[in-house]
């Protein structure tokens, strides 16, 4: 028998998923993504490794992101409104940590999600991309 808690939280996550739709959803699937922002214009953008940072060519209505984040707010026991405009954590979906802003903190809703680590980098990565020189890994080994 499935409990009311089961069913609350199996709803919040198929309201959620509908709210991020089918666009966003496939990007959190995609392993080269990493994160996912939906700026104040409601534009979204994505940066993967395989592109950067790139649009996706998604436009969301201010009263959707607001959506979502309420929703991201009730998933999380939490509520969030002009008193309290900041929503801070980890989706149901994946793992991924998640920050909404509301005004007045910001202008209009909106939000960044960040999917956890695919690629892990090591120091040698990181001066084969000349990001550090070898005396800079030196200090950080």
């Amino acid at each position: 028998m499935i409990s009311a808690q089961q069913t609350q939280e199996r709803r919040l996550d198929e309201l959620l998923r509908r709210q991020l739709g089918p666009q966003i959803l496939v990007a959190i699937a995609d392993p080269n993504v990493t994160e996912i922002i939906v700026n104040e214009d409601g534009r979204v953008w994505f940066e993967s490794y395989a592109r950067g940072m790139h649009e996706s060519g998604l436009v969301l209505a201010a009263s959707q992101v607001e959506s979502l984040i309420g929703t991201v707010a009730s998933s999380l026991g939490s509520v969030v409104n002009s008193v309290n405009p900041i929503v801070e954590g980890e989706l149901l979906i994946g793992g991924i940590r998640f920050e909404g802003l509301l005004p007045p903190v910001a202008r209009k809703p909106c939000c960044v999600m960040r999917k956890p680590a695919q690629v892990l980098f090591t120091l040698d990565d990181y001066v084969r991309d000349e990001i550090l020189n070898d005396p800079q890994a030196v200090i950080l080994r």
